[in-house]
């Protein structure tokens, strides 16, 4: 098994302070299970994150990967997200599972458990988010994806959000999807926590539902 920690350093003052990051990087596992887990650091203008990936590969074979970001809470600004995945390239395959779980922190607004922009979710996808608990603001959202590949997801993926502190915060919002009209096409599980139920799901994946 491969274990890679880390924890951001950067203190109050700064911004985009990050537990563990990769850009144009790629991750595999092979025969033994993989667990990253970042941490960010304090921050007074946001942007921190637990574990933050751009324009990278991070994929699974025999074993399974786990992804672990916790925003740290005593931080301010915007955007301090647990897990965010840009144009990135996450894929399970040989019928194991990758696991993504992020915790968002503190701040004015957008502090997301995990949100995932661009690139693809591929194979079995294990996403559990939740946003801010104590963050203020707009759009403390629990699982956020757009412009995202999810053609080749499996009927095992599993999708949870729960929505944090403040307004307009979402527990599952999913957002101009590639690859799947909608959510009565999505071959697994949906769940979206939220104070109020129109608040659940949110995104114009979600048939039944407006629009945000």
């Amino acid at each position: 098994a491969t274990t890679l920690t880390g924890s951001g350093t950067g203190g109050n003052g700064t911004s985009s302070t990050r537990g563990v990051a990769a850009s144009r990087s790629t991750w595999q596992a092979g025969s033994g299970d993989a667990t990253v887990t970042g941490l960010s650091g304090q921050n007074s203008r946001g942007l921190g994150r637990g574990v933050h990936l751009s324009y990278s590969n991070v994929s699974s074979t025999a074993a399974g990967v786990t992804l672990t970001g916790t925003a740290s809470a005593p931080s301010g600004g915007i955007g301090n997200h647990g897990v965010y995945s840009f144009r990135s390239h996450l894929t399970a395959a040989g019928g194991s599972t990758l696991k993504i779980e992020g915790t968002g922190g503190a701040g004015t607004g957008r502090a997301t458990g995990v949100s995932v922009s661009g690139g693809s979710l591929t194979g079995t996808i294990d996403i559990d988010g939740t946003g801010g608990a104590s963050a203020t603001g707009r759009g403390n959202t629990g699982v956020s994806i757009t412009s995202t590949n999810l053609s080749a997801i499996t009927a095992t993926s599993a999708i949870d959000g729960t929505a944090g502190g403040g307004t307009f915060g979402y527990g599952v919002y999913m957002q101009a999807i590639n690859g799947m009209a909608n959510d009565t096409a999505f071959p697994g599980t949906i769940t979206g926590n939220a104070a109020d139920p129109e608040d659940e799901k949110k995104g114009n994946f979600f048939s039944a539902i407006l629009p945000a």
